[in-house]
């Protein structure tokens, strides 16, 4: 298998688009368990409901001048459905900050347009949402870091 068709882990999903710098994450990218400690207590009350794993359950929340800018959010399986997808835009759009919600599986990166508004058939056609859909692979994530 040539290193362009190999899937890529989470950190390295963050390294290649710039979120994380040496195996660390930047200091816009406020990750959800730096949330609990105890000088985060005002970020921890902000994105309560993102970081909270049952409902939106945010790995991590990048910042420009203290404004949420994109809630990423990992599932470890790589075909999620649609209804998961639909409730995770859905939290994610109530929520109301962040513009865009990365859902990073292990196959692919799925951005989503977080002022795009829900509706009822949602599930039917859960990707009208979608901004691009990314591979897990070097190649895609070069594109990704592009786009």
């Amino acid at each position: 298998m040539s290193s362009t068709k190999t899937i890529i882990s989470y950190k390295q999903v963050m390294e290649q688009t710039g979120f994380y710098h040496n195996g660390r994450a930047t200091t816009e990218l406020i990750e959800a368990k730096e949330l609990f400690s105890q000088n985060q207590i005002e970020k921890k009350i902000k994105y309560q409901a993102v970081i909270d794993q049952e409902k939106l359950g945010a790995s991590a929340i990048f910042e420009l001048s203290g404004s949420p800018c994109i809630y990423f959010k990992r599932l470890d399986q790589s075909e999620p459905t649609a209804d998961e997808l639909t409730a995770i835009h859905k939290i994610a759009w109530n929520q109301g900050l962040a513009p865009m919600l990365w859902v990073v599986t292990p196959s692919k990166v799925l951005l989503y347009n977080c002022y795009s508004k829900p509706s009822s058939d949602d599930t039917a056609n859960h990707s009208r949402h979608i901004i691009d859909v990314f591979e897990r692979t070097e190649n895609e994530l070069k594109r990704l870091n592009e786009f």
